[in-house]
C-alpha cells in the first residue's frame, strides 16, 4: 500500500513539473524517479518524506503521522523534519541478564547494538553449568543454603563485580545520550540498580526476558517511554513560555512572531504542529507580514509559518 501510495504522489508530482520544460526540471524529475526505487519502507515508520532537488536528493521516515503534502518551492519544507529532529535525542537501552550485558545506541525507532571491545559484556564467573545455582541465583531456600556457602559468596561477589564494571563502562556513552532504558529479568536488573551510578538517566525499566528479541522488537517496546520523556520536557519548555506570557515577555500571532524574528528579537520560536497561514510580505519591505494582498509589488508566501522558521534557524534561534 506504501509503495502504491508513494508512486501516485510522484506521478502527481511529476505532472506539476512537466508544465515547465527545462534541463533543471528534467534533472529534478530524474532525481525523483531514481530515488523512489531507493525507498525502503521501515516497519515502525509512521510517514516518509521524499526531498529532491537539483542539488540534492533524500528521502526519511517519521516517527509520527505526517499529512500528505506536494510541495513545489523554492526551498525545502522544514515542519516534519524539525519535528523529527525534535524526537531524534539520542538515548541507550541497556541489556541486563545472568550471563551477559548488551549495549543499544537509540534515535526515534531507530536502534543499533554496540559492538566493541567493551560491549557486549559476558560474565565469566566460574558458573558450574550443571548446578542448579545457575537457576536459584540470590535465592534463600532451604536447597541453596545448604550448598557450599563460599561458592554462593564468591558468585554473587563476582556478579556484583561484573555490574560494576558494566556501570563504569558506560560512563563514556553518555556524551551524547542523557536517557537511558533497561530491559532483561528483575532480579539482575535489581542487582544492577543497586551498583549503578547512572539511576538518574533511567527513563524506563522492562522486567522479561528479550534474549530472543531483535533490535526491531525493542525499538518497538521502549520508544513509547523515550518518546513520553520527550513530550514531558516540551511540557517544560511550555511550562518556560507561560511564565513569559505573564511577564509580557513574548510575541503570539504570525505577525507580531515575523517582526520580531526580523527584528533580532527573542531566542526560541514555538510553532504549533501542522500550522500553514497564507502570508504576503511587499518587495521592498520585507520586514512586515500582510495576511491580505498589499497595495505595493507583493510576493505571496504560501506558507508564511515554514519561512519564518527558515529565517530564525538563519538567525540562530532555537526552533
Amino acid at each position: 500500500a506504501g509503495k502504491l501510495h508513494l508512486s501516485k504522489a510522484i506521478k502527481e508530482v511529476t505532472e506539476l513539473l512537466t508544465t515547465e520544460t527545462s534541463a533543471d526540471t528534467s534533472r529534478v524529475i530524474n532525481a525523483l524517479r531514481k530515488l523512489q526505487g531507493e525507498v525502503i519502507f521501515k516497519p515502525h515508520d509512521q510517514g516518509i518524506g521524499l526531498y529532491v532537488s537539483e542539488d540534492m536528493n533524500f528521502y526519511t521516515g517519521f516517527p509520527f503521522p505526517v499529512s500528505e503534502k506536494i510541495i513545489v518551492d523554492k526551498s525545502f519544507h522544514l515542519k516534519e523534519l524539525l519535528l523529527k529532529e525534535h524526537y531524534s535525542n539520542p538515548y541507550t537501552l541497556l541489556y541486563v541478564d545472568e550471563k551477559e550485558i548488551r549495549l543499544y545506541n537509540g534515535k526515534a525507532t531507530e536502534l543499533n547494538e554496540v559492538k566493541n571491545e567493551v560491549f557486549p559484556m559476558f560474565f565469566e564467573g566460574g558458573i558450574d553449568k550443571q548446578s542448579p545455582l545457575i537457576n536459584s541465583f540470590f535465592a534463600r531456600n532451604t536447597y541453596v543454603q545448604s550448598l557450599d556457602k563460599n561458592k554462593i559468596e564468591k558468585l554473587e561477589a563476582n556478579h556484583k563485580d561484573f555490574f560494576r564494571k558494566a556501570s563504569e563502562s558506560l560512563t563514556p556513552y553518555f556524551e551524547n545520550a542523557e536517557i537511558l532504558v533497561m530491559c532483561g529479568a528483575r532480579k539482575y536488573l535489581s542487582e544492577f540498580l543497586y551498583h549503578t551510578g547512572h539511576k538518574e538517566k533511567i527513563q524506563g525499566i522492562f522486567f522479561g526476558n528479550y534474549s530472543r528479541f531483535t533490535e526491531a522488537d525493542l525499538a518497538e517496546m521502549v520508544w513509547p517511554s523515550v518518546k513520553n520523556h520527550i513530550d514531558k520536557n516540551l511540557a517544560n519548555i511550555l511550562s518556560d513560555y507561560n511564565e513569559k506570557v505573564t511577564e509580557d515577555m513574548t510575541e503570539e500571532g504570525i505577525t507580531h512572531v515575523w517582526d520580531a524574528v526580523m527584528s533580532d528579537r527573542g531566542d526560541t520560536l514555538l510553532i504549533e504542529k501542522g500550522l500553514e497561514i497564507k502570508g504576503f510580505v511587499e518587495d521592498q519591505n520585507p520586514g512586515t507580514l500582510y495576511l491580505h494582498p498589499p497595495k505595493n509589488s507583493h510576493t505571496v508566501l504560501p506558507d508564511a509559518v515554514d519561512t519564518v522558521i527558515k529565517i530564525a534557524l538563519d538567525k540562530d534561534i532555537k526552533v
